[in-house]
Parts: structure tokens; sequence; C-alpha cells
């Protein structure tokens, strides 16, 4: 065998054994491979895509755990996290008029001034 083809097939097969040791949800090393890991599930706490409720999408594999929060993005959209089949998946959505994002959820904002200018903590909402 050509010197030039052994050495690309040890490094070849390296990398393959390093990869196949890394965690793709957390990026941890980890010791067992891929069919050792066992069932692949995910949770969503809130049941889906709801903004107006804070959430957690929960996935596992095998005896590892990964949770996903649902987070503000400024005052007026939220970072939603959720079940797409087994794995996590994630939507950007504004919070509705007259709402505000607060711990990862869209909460009513009550205060109502003049002229119907909805003003908040963070000051007004502009539609």
């Amino acid at each position: 065998m050509d010197r030039n083809v052994a050495v690309f097939l040890v490094i070849g097969i390296a990398i393959i054994i390093a990869f196949s040791t890394i965690d793709v949800l957390t990026g941890e090393v980890s010791s067992t491979n891929n069919a050792d890991r066992g069932v692949h599930t995910c949770f969503d706490s809130d049941g889906g895509i709801d903004i107006n409720e804070f959430g957690t999408a929960t996935v596992q594999v095998g005896n590892q755990k990964k949770a996903y929060n649902d987070r503000c993005d400024g005052t007026t959209r939220v970072f939603e996290n959720y079940c797409k089949g087994n794995d996590r998946a994630f939507t950007e959505e504004w919070c509705d008029y007259g709402y505000v994002c607060d711990a990862g959820e869209c909460i009513r904002d009550t205060e109502v001034g003049q002229a119907g200018i909805v003003t908040s903590r963070y000051g007004p909402i502009v539609p």
C-alpha cells in the first residue's frame, strides 16, 4: 500500500473515532458510542409553541438530558423552544399588542394611558 494512502486512512479513522465520542447536544466528550445511548426523546413543559407561558424543552438521549428554557429577546419578543418530533426546535415570536416579554413569556401589560397608548415598566409599547 502506498505510504500516502496509509497515512490518509490512519488520519481518517482517528477523526471518525474522535467525533463518535462527542455528544452532539452538549459538545461534551462521552465514553459511549451512539449505539449505546438508548432512547432519544423530547418533552416541552408548556405543550408546544405557547408564548404566553414559560416552558422548557428537554431533550434526552440515553441518560443525558439538555434543557432549553424559553427566554425574552428584548421587551416584546420571546425566544420559544419546543419539540419537533424527538428534537428541540425554536422560533422567535412577537408578543401581542398590550403584552411584554418577562421571564420567557408574554404577559399582559395592563396600564393604558391617554389616547390608548399602552405603557409598561419598559416605556410606551408601539403596535
